[in-house]
């Protein structure tokens, strides 16, 4: 059932003039960022990359490493795709290995595909879109830069593979966020995993066209809608059609029946709602 979410006084302030669609659970149930210093001690001035389908003036968008190290570096840059399991964890796949499922192939492609940076040498990737080539829907890459570092240990030698991805998103027009919690249930708290009631599980599903990231809280309230505790919940990075699982240990509470109020706010029109009846014993 879906409704408008009346909060409570001081509750998600500043988002009275937004609704939320309340999903009832039964009991029992683009932007630039600060630059990335590699251990391969190449900087990259960004990892994540917004490029706009329908913008002529977007058709190239750069991407600069320095090096940062005392000795000459060299790397390796490729395409790859990408996606995230239900706990966010990334999936790596050779380029267009997910064709149909969000893959930008063969829209997209980087030059150089290697690279030599003398000490404090700098030099930009360059990422081509033809927008000729763009699925109907949002699609997603990552240029990844691998570099390989041999390193002694006791006499021997141990090469270590370091890479690093700048994600890359392309957005055809018209594009909606949208995002509900499909539950709120008990599960197993991943510390210890058991089953039983040592954890909350919040299942959210990414339901627009675009990617999100998601921020929300979890409420625990007694019946009389007394406040107990606030707990934030970790961001949810969210492709279009994915569903995540957030795991949330289950705090101590006084016997006492008690109703459980999960919010994620994705950047739409609604926040995301959803509520679990509780009784502790």
């Amino acid at each position: 059932m879906s409704g408008v979410f009346h909060q409570q006084p001081g509750a998600l302030a500043g988002r009275s003039s937004r609704r939320s669609r309340l999903v009832p659970v039964a009991v029992l149930a683009l932007l630039p960022v600060l630059p990335m210093t590699l251990p391969a001690q190449l900087a990259v001035g960004r990892v994540e990359l917004v490029m706009d389908a329908a913008n002529r003036t977007s058709r190239d968008a750069a991407v600069n490493v320095r090096n940062e190290s005392d000795r000459a570096v060299q790397a390796i840059v490729r395409l790859e795709d990408w996606d995230r399991t239900s706990d966010g964890t990334n999936r790596w796949y050779g380029y267009g290995a997910l064709a149909g499922k969000g893959s930008c192939a063969p829209a997209l492609s980087v030059f150089p595909q290697a690279l030599r940076l003398e000490p404090g040498a700098e030099q930009a990737l360059v990422v081509t879109l033809d927008s000729t080539r763009v699925p109907a829907g949002e699609c997603w890459a990552a240029a990844i830069i691998e570099t390989v570092h041999p390193v002694d240990r006791g006499g021997q030698r141990v090469s270590y593979v370091v890479r690093t991805a700048v994600k890359i998103y392309v957005q055809p027009a018209g594009l909606e966020p949208g995002g509900e919690i499909e539950a709120l249930r008990f599960g197993a708290d991943s510390t210890t995993g058991a089953r039983g009631r040592e954890a909350l599980e919040m299942v959210f599903s990414n339901t627009g066209t675009r990617h999100v990231v998601a921020n929300g809280s979890l409420e625990i309230r007694t019946a009389e809608n007394a406040l107990v505790r606030r707990i934030p919940l970790p961001p949810v990075y969210a492709l279009p059609g994915a569903r995540h699982i957030v795991r949330v240990p289950m705090p101590p509470l006084p016997p006492g029946r008690y109703v459980f109020l999960a919010t994620m706010d994705y950047g739409g029109a609604d926040i995301a709602a959803a509520l679990l009846e509780h009784r502790a014993r």
